[in-house]
């Protein structure tokens, strides 16, 4: 009988964790403001190149399941070394928050050399060091017109729907030949140009355009991640990782551009 009181007080006592191990925690809240600059606190494998690869770290990080949590931290290691992602450099700058959700914040980086949009859990944000203006000037020499603005928006539109589909299609295609050498790398360069002239030559003058173009600019700047790694995967004739990263990642990020494109016009047509 004491042998049974003694094992039913230890079901009860360990039934709380065993219930609660069961039931997933919850993203902490943050007080971290879109559109405000922010230093980021120590940052080592938590830095992403897509929305995907952080929501899988977080959906782990709540699970407390730290097999899974250090092989997604293993392998986005590799992706940062890959894609020369320059952590000292992220760390040492502020970072604009552009948005936040379910404990994940999308930031850019002006000082990052190449890529410049990552996603961080928002506790590696140092709320802290909040400040409503950029350390920095803004690479922009002047804003431009609205009528100009859109114009400029719409032509990037455009111009990246086209040859991001192009070459996606080359990428999968297999072996290239020269001349499709050349194509991916004209099409790839293109589309890091596209990239490069949205982030530096257009700033929005208007607060609800503000948004539809930090919309755009993110939406951009993760596909360009992916093709950034693409390409590196096609020069060092990786293709079967190229195919997965295509088909599992790259493809889904043009959906998104795209559904961000199409609010843009919408907006447009509501707004002329």
């Amino acid at each position: 009988m004491k042998k049974m009181i003694i094992l039913i007080s230890i079901l009860i006592l360990g039934g709380c964790s065993f219930f609660q191990d069961d039931k997933e925690a919850e993203p902490e809240k943050t007080s971290v403001k879109e559109g405000y600059y922010y230093h980021l606190e120590d940052v080592t494998t938590e830095l992403f190149l897509t929305e995907i690869d952080a929501q899988e770290w977080m959906k782990y990080y709540l699970k407390d399941n730290q097999d899974k949590l250090d092989d997604i931290v293993a392998e986005n290691a590799v992706r940062g070394i890959i894609n020369n992602v320059d952590l000292d450099l992220i760390q040492e700058n502020e970072v604009q928050v552009k948005s936040c959700k379910e404990g994940l914040c999308k930031i850019y980086s002006n000082e990052s050399p190449v890529l410049k949009a990552f996603v961080v859990p928002a506790m590696k944000i140092n709320e802290k060091t909040e400040s409503e203006e950029s350390e920095n000037l803004n690479n922009a020499d002047q804003e431009p017109v609205e009528d100009q603005f859109w114009q400029l928006i719409n032509e990037h539109i455009e111009d990246t729907l086209k040859k991001s589909s192009e070459l996606i299609e080359l990428y999968q295609s297999g072996t290239p030949n020269k001349i499709d050498r050349e194509s991916i790398e004209s099409l790839y360069d293109s589309i890091h140009g596209r990239t490069q002239y949205l982030r530096l030559n257009l700033v929005p003058n208007d607060e609800e355009i503000e948004k539809q173009f930090n919309d755009l600019l993110m939406a951009s700047e993760f596909l360009f991640n992916s093709f950034h790694q693409a390409q590196w995967y096609f020069e060092h004739e990786e293709e079967r990782e190229l195919k997965k990263l295509i088909k599992q990642e790259t493809l889904p990020l043009r959906e998104d551009f795209q559904e961000v494109t199409e609010k843009i016009q919408e907006y447009q047509g509501v707004t002329k």
